[in-house]
């Protein structure tokens, strides 16, 4: 999973969230920003790419803690 940030941005985090065929959405990860980068990256490798779908969304919170938006869904394909 691959998420492009302001890499001159400070106290953003990220999460990202995973759901398994029609379940529900869980937390998978929590990222920090990385200045000076444009991207931050994930590798999910706790799945079964080629037997299941799986969707992903990003959640951009700010330095305060307050949710700034989230990304579209996005999925494998199998």
């Amino acid at each position: 999973m691959l998420i492009y940030q302001d890499g001159e941005g400070s106290g953003t985090s990220y999460e990202l969230y995973r759901k398994e065929g029609n379940g529900s959405f869980n937390l998978v990860s929590t990222m920090a920003s990385v200045p000076g980068e444009d991207t931050i990256t994930y590798v999910d490798s706790n799945v079964r790419a080629n037997e299941l779908v799986y969707t992903y969304f990003w959640t951009a919170i700010d330095g305060c803690g307050e949710v700034i938006g989230d990304s579209n869904e996005s999925s494998n394909i199998v």
